[in-house]
């Protein structure tokens, strides 16, 4: 599946994996990375101190859920850190892209469903 990316300031979301199952239902790996004023909008959303610090940067990696085109998507599982600096723990995130990734490829399976093009 070609990857669908998203800019959001310094941050992005980009779709690495997506399966289309039957009933309309659609899962999808999520990696994401916010910095700046996305992370303390992020951070305020999650009932947090939105902390608009310019070297902080929140990143992680998202299992979703929709079902049906007009639905919401749904987190089924998420891994996120919080840091300081320019690097990004870019292996742990890898780590967890993968977990995720094999989580929703058995759950499609389960689903009866393939892997393919999903839309954001």
């Amino acid at each position: 599946m070609a990857e669908q990316h998203i800019r959001l300031g310094h941050g992005a979301l980009t779709v690495v994996a997506g399966w289309a199952c039957p009933g309309g239902i659609t899962l999808r790996v999520v990696p994401w990375a916010l910095h700046d004023r996305e992370r303390a909008l992020y951070r305020w959303a999650r009932g947090l101190d939105p902390d608009f610090a310019a070297d902080r940067w929140v990143a992680g990696v998202a299992l979703e859920r929709r079902d049906g085109p007009d639905g919401r998507w749904q987190t089924l599982a998420r891994q996120e850190t919080e840091g300081t600096g320019a690097a990004l723990p870019e292996g742990r995130l890898r780590g967890w892209e993968a977990g995720l990734v094999a989580r929703g490829a058995k759950l499609a399976a389960r689903l009866g469903g393939a892997p393919g093009a999903v839309g954001g």
